[in-house]
This record gives C-alpha cells, sequence and structure tokens, in this order.
C-alpha cells in the first residue's frame, strides 16, 4: 500500500543517487572486467561490433563518466553534456533545437511520411490498436548531416500514453530483469514503491546475462505493442523489416541523466527504435568518436527516435530531464499515481536486434512467438464465446473442459486471456458473464501441469502471472459461477467484479490438501473480501462454503436457481451495458481502489475521478438528459 504519489517517491537526493549508482557500478565492473581495462580507442571499428557490451551500456547508465573523462583524444562531448547536466545554475536552453520545426540552420528538413509511404488498411489497425497517431499525420524530421537519424514526432496519442506508462511498470515485473534484480540483491516486490527511488531500466525479450557473458539458448517472445511499433515505424521509413528481440526500458527520476555511451551489443545493421514518454529530455547525439561535438535536441512525449546505419554507432546521451519550462502537464483520472510519474520523470522504451543470434535461438522465440500468434489467429477449444442480450453487448464466456470440472490449465487461462483482451477492446460490448457449466464453474488449477514443476522454473516462467488478465480487463466482469468453484475456479470468480452463483454452488481454497498454498490471489482477496476470520479458517482447513454463506459472508453478490443464473448475470450485463461505457470504466476503477488504498487516498482518488467526470461530454449529456426527462445518448467521450 502506497502513502504517497510518484512526486513524493521522486524526490531522491543527489547524495543517495550517486551512493546507490557507484554501488550498482561496482557489482557491474564484478562480472564484465576480468581483466584491467585497456587504453581505450574511441572510435568504433567493425571488431568492436563483436564485443558484446551490455553491461558495459548499463554501466554507462550509471553514470560513472568514464567516456567523459577519457584523455585520449579532444573530448567535446564532456562539456556540452556537463552544461546541460548542471542544475545550479540553470543551463540556457536556447540552443536546443526543437525537432518539431525545421531548421535550415542546422539542416533539419521535415515532410510528412505519406509522401512516400504508401500506407495500407493492416497500417491503420496496427495504429489504431497501438493508441499511435494517423499514419498519414505522421511528420519525419531528419538532419542533412546524420543520415540514418530520424525522429517521428507526436505520434503517440496523448490520452495513450498513461496506459504505456502504466505497462512499463508491469513489464518490471518478474521473469523480466530489472536493476533491482539483475544480481539477486533486491526483490521487486512492489514496482510501484520502488520505480520513483531505484528503478532504472527493465530488459524485456532475450537478456544477455551478466555473468556467464552469453546469450540463453531460449528466450521469450517481446510484447506484442513494442514489435508491432517497431514493425509499423521502419515500414513507414523504409527500413525494410525489423523482428525486434530485446528491449530496454530506461526510467529518468527528476535529475537523472543517461551518460554518453554507444549501443554495440545488437546488429549494427538493424534499426534500433526508441519511444519516449513523460516530460521532456536534453537529447544529445554525436558521432563516432568522442571528438566529435554533439547536437542537443528536446525530445518530448510521444515522440520516436530511430537509429539506423551509421548513426547505430555513434556516441549519445540524455544530459537532462523535467526542464520547468519546457513541462508538459498530463491528466490519468484512472491512476494518479502514473499521472505523477508521467508530469515529473521521462521513460523511454528502446526496440533492438541482438548481434549474436544463434539459429537454436531464433528457433526457439519464433516457436513462442508462432504460439502466441496461434493463441491469437485460431478458434479457441476450451472456451465458448458469444455475444448475447437482445442488442447483443454482453460478451458471455463459457469455459468449455466438462470432462475435467473445467480444470484451469495453461491452455485455458491463454485463451481466456486472449479472448478477454480482445472483448475488452470491442466497442460493441458493455459487459462481460464469465460462466461454467452445472457441476462446475471451474473446480482449481490443473494439478497434473504442476505436480513435476521446480521452484526455478515457476518462478523463473512466473507461473500463474498471466492469470491477472482477468483482473486487469477494464470493463465490467461478472462472475456467473454453477457448482465447485474451487482453488483457481474460487480465485478467477473473486478477480471478476460482480459474483452471481447457483444456489448449488461451493467456494473453496482446498490448496492446503496438497501441500501447497493460493497462488492467484486466494489468500489476498478472501480476507478483503470476507473478513480475515473467515478467509483464514478456508484456507488453513481447506473447506467450503455454499452459495448462501458465501453470500451472508459479502462475497456473492446474489443467488439464483442453478438453471436461471446464466439469463440473471446476462441481465446484468445488459444493464450496466446501458450506461456510458467511459464512466462504467471510472466507476469500476474507483470501487477496486477500495480495495488497495487508505480511506484517505480512497476518498482523494474517488473525488478526483468525480472531477474528472465534468470533462467528459457524457457527463453532460446524462444531467441534460436528466433535467430534460429523456434517454441519455451516449458517445463514451
Amino acid at each position: 500500500m502506497l502513502s504517497s504519489t510518484f512526486g513524493s517517491l521522486c524526490r531522491t537526493t543527489k547524495r543517495s543517487l550517486t551512493k546507490e549508482n557507484s554501488n550498482f557500478c561496482k557489482n557491474i565492473r564484478k562480472y564484465t572486467m576480468s581483466a584491467p581495462p585497456k587504453k581505450r580507442d574511441n572510435s568504433l571499428s567493425s571488431s568492436d561490433i563483436q564485443y558484446s557490451g551490455r553491461g558495459t551500456e548499463n554501466l554507462d547508465a550509471y553514470s560513472t563518466e568514464a567516456d567523459l573523462n577519457s584523455d585520449t583524444e579532444e573530448n567535446a562531448f564532456r562539456p556540452i553534456f556537463k552544461k546541460y547536466k548542471k542544475r545550479v545554475p540553470p543551463p540556457d536552453f536556447r540552443n536546443v533545437i526543437e525537432v518539431r520545426e525545421p531548421n535550415e540552420k542546422v539542416g533539419l528538413r521535415s515532410r510528412l511520411v505519406r509522401e512516400t509511404y504508401s500506407f495500407d488498411d493492416e497500417d491503420i489497425r496496427i495504429c489504431n490498436e497501438l493508441g499511435l497517431r494517423p499514419i498519414d499525420e505522421w511528420r519525419l524530421c531528419e538532419f542533412s548531416d546524420r543520415p540514418g537519424l530520424y525522429i517521428l514526432p507526436d505520434i503517440l496519442r496523448a490520452e495513450e500514453s498513461p496506459r504505456w506508462l502504466g505497462n512499463t511498470f508491469k513489464f518490471a515485473e518478474p521473469p523480466n530483469t530489472t536493476n533491482l534484480t539483475a544480481h539477486g540483491t533486491s526483490p521487486a516486490s512492489d514496482v510501484l514503491a520502488t520505480a520513483g527511488k531505484t528503478l532504472r531500466w527493465t530488459t524485456l525479450g532475450v537478456e544477455y546475462d551478466w555473468v556467464t557473458k552469453e546469450y540463453p539458448p531460449t528466450g521469450r517472445p517481446l510484447p506484442r505493442e513494442l514489435r508491432l511499433l517497431s514493425q509499423v515505424v521502419c515500414r513507414s521509413l523504409g527500413l525494410g523489416k525489423i523482428e525486434p528481440d530485446a528491449a530496454i526500458i530506461n526510467y529518468y527520476p527528476p535529475k537523472s541523466t543517461l551518460s554518453p555511451h554507444v549501443d554495440r551489443s545488437e546488429r549494427s545493421k538493424a534499426p534500433l527504435v526508441s519511444l519516449s514518454l513523460g516530460q521532456a529530455a536534453v537529447y544529445l547525439t554525436g558521432g563516432r568518436r568522442l571528438s566529435d561535438p554533439p547536437l542537443p535536441l528536446w525530445l518530448r512525449n510521444g515522440d520516436v527516435l530511430v537509429m539506423h546505419g551509421e548513426q547505430r554507432l555513434v556516441y549519445h546521451a540524455v544530459a537532462c530531464v523535467g526542464v520547468a519550462s519546457q513541462k508538459q502537464s498530463f491528466v490519468c483520472a484512472t491512476d494518479p499515481l502514473v499521472e505523477d510519474y508521467l508530469n515529473n520523470c521521462r521513460v523511454n522504451i528502446t526496440m533492438r536486434q541482438m548481434l549474436r543470434f544463434s539459429s537454436l535461438l531464433a528457433r526457439n522465440v519464433q516457436l513462442a512467438a508462432s504460439k502466441q500468434v496461434a493463441a491469437l489467429s485460431t478458434a479457441p477449444e476450451m472456451i465458448k464465446v458469444e455475444h448475447v442480450g437482445e442488442k447483443k453487448n454482453v460478451a458471455l464466456v463459457t469455459l468449455n473442459r466438462p470432462k475435467a470440472l473445467n480444470a484451469l490449465c495453461n491452455q485455458l487461462m491463454s485463451e481466456l486471456a486472449t479472448a478477454l483482451k480482445s472483448l475488452d477492446d470491442d466497442k460493441k460490448i458493455g459487459a462481460i458473464v464469465i460462466t461454467g457449466n452445472e457441476r462446475a464453474f471451474a473446480a482449481g488449477a490443473d494439478i497434473k501441469e504442476m505436480v513435476n514443476r521446480e521452484f526455478s522454473e515457476t518462478l523463473g516462467n512466473n507461473f500463474l502471472g498471466d492469470w491477472t488478465a482477468v483482473s486487469d480487463v477494464r470493463k465490467p466482469v461478472i462472475a456467473a459461477v454453477n457448482g465447485f468453484a474451487l482453488g483457481g475456479g474460487n480465485e478467477l470468480a473473486m478477480m471478476c467484479d460482480i459474483i452471481y452463483a447457483g444456489d448449488k454452488a461451493q467456494f473453496g481454497q482446498p490448496e492446503i490438501n496438497i501441500g501447497t498454498i493460493p497462488g492467484a490471489g486466494g489468500t489476498q482477496r478472501w480476507p478483503r473480501y470476507t473478513g480475515k476470520s473467515l478467509a483464514m479458517e478456508l484456507v488453513l482447513t481447506g473447506n467450503k462454503v455454499s452459495a448462501q454463506e458465501a453470500k451472508d459472508a459479502g462475497l456473492v453478490s446474489k443467488v439464483f436457481p442453478a438453471d436461471k443464473l446464466v439469463g440473471e448475470a446476462v441481465k446484468l450485463g445488459e444493464k450496466i451495458a446501458e450506461q456510458s461505457p467511459l464512466i462504467v470504466q471510472l466507476a469500476k476503477e474507483a470501487v477496486n481502489k477500495a480495495y488497495e488504498t487508505t480511506l484517505a487516498e480512497g476518498v482523494h482518488l474517488e473525488r478526483r475521478l468525480f472531477h474528472a467526470t465534468f470533462a467528459t461530454k457524457d457527463r453532460k449529456e446524462g444531467m441534460s438528459a436528466f433535467a430534460e426527462k429523456r434517454k441519455p445518448t451516449w458517445t463514451s467521450s
């Protein structure tokens, strides 16, 4: 539970940051330097490209300034970096280039992407899915003396920034690696609590092992949105097909910087694509040697920077973040923590291709990616999805593994997560109902899949981590529970927003009987919904409660005869779907936060969300319709 916002979390002293960075750099050296450092040649050759410098890249990110203090040649980067890095007296930012405006003096040209690229329906679909501006509005900015450096300013819709930023914190959870977990020094038990102070980077996809100095024989595919963003950007620039397999997310609290460095770990021929979120930064782009003076540029929220060809091997840096005169304001009515971070800090997501990409690793990643694609493109086998109700605006998702009492195996949960994501994005759907059959809603997780698992496997793969897809749905989700809802089945029901139960339903957490404990929220949601005493009894004994007992305890909203249950749940979904989708989402967020915050914080959030409704057309329409005694017409805006 957080008692302060990101604003207060971000107010870290310079002394503590320096101490932390120094200690972390010592750890990096421990794993990356097996011999005394040789005298450095600051020009890069083809042999440099073969050197896997992922550790050095992150050492640079922690501002040791080894490059800046090199005396092997005249260093033109150092004075410019330090000029914009200093705080007292404040730097003069008048020479920082505004890339959103053509500037003949520095050779900055600008044109519409559509002048040289014919986009198609697939590009339009991807832009809509990712929250990007229409591709026919994209503008390309280039420098005449820096071929291969491309900037697409402001292509991310401002209202989508909170969602993208929120996802960067979700990515900072296991099995992905962060600066806090790279050497097992600090488990990321609460990403939000550490983000403002110590979270500095997260790596995704195929990760370089700093200890063994090798790439592992297996890898995870990048999140879908990062792959799609890289691909649509590179296509629009005429750079051909890119298959990003790794990414790093850098988090910049106030006063933080990124020292001059070169990205050497990946294929130098593949473009590097970077998206900026949050506050403006002074970005320095130099040459292949530190003696080449860098250009200072403003990079702002929604800007995408691409480095290709020669530009893949140039020195670059972030000298300053959060300049008061350049402050951009963001509103995130659904999450004040994300809003605070956007208004005070910066994040950039850089997608890339690895240098050493073995055929074995390629096959493993392609196989994992193909499984994801298959899950998205093939008809589900273990669930059924129907559009029901008079207006077909309610989705009915039926768990369909009757012989196993709907045991929640990996395939079923994967199909469910995919379906829920699709339904959440479907504007025709206003509510979702999840049900099973009369014998079982779901009798638990699939024990056969778990019996031979080891600790390292469950931790490394973040076993059950993808179950959060249910609770992440923005639309209201109703559980219609008949029969058994035990173990994971009960946890699945509790992830839903409302539980309706058939009169023969039974709820419980029997994991204790097989030598384990609930792993998908059972120990956390039970006490929040029913109180500690009943929750403790059920978890420690494996006892079950009836539908009526669950209703009396506050877990279940209503109880119906088994044959009427699903119909009643659909009616509830129809009633909810009649309301403004936007306001329903705000209301759901407010109620859910009651279980995650103090009363004072919850009331504060509720008031913020209430005030936010006054910025919507639906609030005005609803009140006008009430005064005029007519039915409102919602636009979800």
